[in-house]
């Protein structure tokens, strides 16, 4: 029988191995664009280290 910390243990393990075998590994530097407004959603991602900023630019390219 499992607790509930082995089952969210093991979950998390095999979401692990789902993302590795699914996935890659980029580095992105500072001030680049994962995304932008309006585009279509062919990817996910996740953050492995660091920070990320996510904002909204007006039509001058302003950031709001």
């Amino acid at each position: 029988m499992t607790t509930d910390t082995q089952t969210e243990n093991l979950l998390t393990n095999e979401l692990i191995e789902l993302l590795h075998s699914a996935g890659r590994i980029i580095e992105v530097n500072k001030g680049s664009y994962l995304f932008q407004e309006g585009q279509s959603a062919s990817e996910m991602y996740l953050i492995l280290s660091r920070r990320i900023q996510i904002s909204k630019m007006n039509a001058e390219g302003q950031e709001l």
